[in-house]
């Protein structure tokens, strides 16, 4: 049995007017998280969800609910993650790999989730097989990573997760959502399309050689979901190139003196073509360039691309961590691995809510949010505890006017997207 509360201790998840993060010792409840939770969550079986909302339910617009996992690295548990997903009621999972150093096991968990999912696979997930073993060797497992498998580990990941994996492919959010998750190249590391990583995609994926037919193939699969009428959510393990070339930037490069940009060219490329043809994808979604960079700053996770796409990094790691000392403070930045003596952990996850109906597709919110869990297997309590809005909007004549949380400065940016046609997107900036 696992009892889902919704006493919670920060802002909501859904659409309503953005608040500010509110601490965990804030006791209000929260009436429009409830809603949103309870419209499905009383319906499935074996779930109770305690409410204590006094007032009558509102109209509330119908919303596509992405809820995205990154970088895992070790950092899952097929019970408490359950827990928390079946709280945060999401129409699609979305898994942005990295799951450990080819971790089969972990792997076929995320498989085997009874909930609907996309998932595209990162470099880690291909460590030993993308790169040859006498180029580099492998990371120390971080706590709660099983070592390095074998080499045919790849293809056994692809042959678990099925149609799920959607890496140059695609799949349909259910029900009458009309929104699709597109993939583009998997396993990426980052960076320049090298001989490594041609020579390792063009085993895997017929026709796909070269940059240039690794771009296209990610313009023809978002084509295909558009002719279906729906709109397309690109997914990719990184950003595009072209988000900046600072340490802190969305893929900069924070391990070498003056930075540079870490982005995928194909997938900036795709996204340019598809820019030229009319082909509007609203949201980008990354991870890969974990949240704090080398030099221990906060990396900047949200970018609104000059094309008027929304890219937004997952990549918190680690995503598990302790629940905090005293209340009002963050979540402890060890990994805990469950365990009777400390069974209160705190997740990572990253919501996004779509508009549905004439602007379907649209971002409407994007949070971070902290689950936390509690509990023996039988009876797990699961709790929002933490949120962190990362997007506003005001929609004008003109256009939109955008705030995107900027977490390298610890403050709003403030950005105007001009929509009059799709071939004339302008943007504007002002720190």
């Amino acid at each position: 049995m696992i009892r889902l509360t919704a006493h919670l201790h920060a802002s909501c998840l859904s659409h309503v007017p953005p608040l500010k993060t509110h601490p965990i010792a804030t006791r209000h409840a929260d009436y429009h998280l409830r809603q949103a939770i309870a419209s499905r969550a009383l319906s499935q079986k074996g779930v109770h969800h305690r409410a204590m909302d006094p007032n009558k339910q509102q109209p509330q617009q119908e919303l596509t609910r992405l809820v995205i996992i990154g970088d895992v690295h070790g950092a899952w548990s097929a019970t408490a993650d359950l827990a928390a997903l079946k709280l945060l009621n999401p129409s699609m999972c979305i898994f942005l790999g990295d799951f450990g150093n080819e971790d089969v096991e972990l792997v076929s968990q995320v498989a085997s989730l009874e909930l609907p999912k996309a998932v595209i696979l990162g470099n880690h997930d291909a460590w030993n097989t993308m790169t040859p073993r006498r180029l580099r060797q492998p990371p120390p497992p971080l706590p709660g990573e099983t070592p390095a498998a074998p080499a045919n580990a790849v293809l056994e990941q692809l042959r678990l997760l099925g149609p799920s994996h959607v890496g140059f492919g695609a799949c349909q959010v259910p029900g009458d959502h009309h929104v699709s998750i597109v993939g583009a190249r998997p396993f990426s590391r980052g960076g320049k399309y090298k001989e490594t990583i041609r020579a390792f995609i063009a085993g895997l994926y017929e026709g796909i050689d070269s940059e240039e037919a690794s771009a296209q193939k990610i313009v023809l699969c978002t084509q295909q979901e558009m002719a279906r009428g729906n709109s397309v959510v690109l997914v990719s393990h990184n950003a595009p190139l072209g988000c900046g070339n600072d340490p802190w930037s969305i893929s900069g490069i924070d391990w070498t003196p003056g930075g540079g940009d870490h982005g995928d060219p194909d997938l900036r490329t795709a996204l340019d073509i598809m820019t030229e043809q009319g082909i509007k994808v609203p949201l980008v979604l990354c991870g890969h360039m974990h949240h704090r960079t080398q030099g221990g700053g906060h990396r900047r996770m949200v970018h609104m691309d000059t094309n008027g796409t929304l890219i937004l990094n997952a990549a918190t790691v680690p995503r598990v961590r302790r629940a905090p000392a005293a209340a009002g403070q963050s979540p402890r930045k060890a990994v805990l691995p469950d365990s009777p003596e400390d069974p209160v952990t705190w997740r990572h996850f990253l919501c996004v809510d779509l508009q549905q109906g004439p602007s379907m597709g649209k971002v409407v919110s994007a949070r971070d949010v902290w689950v936390a869990v509690s509990g023996p297997p039988q009876t797990l309590v699961a709790e929002v505890m933490q949120t962190q809005e990362l997007v506003r909007q005001r929609e004008g004549q003109a256009g939109t006017n955008w705030e995107l949380w900027d977490a390298h400065l610890q403050r709003w940016s403030n950005v105007f997207i001009a929509e009059p046609k799709i071939n004339d997107l302008s943007i504007s900036s002002h720190l």
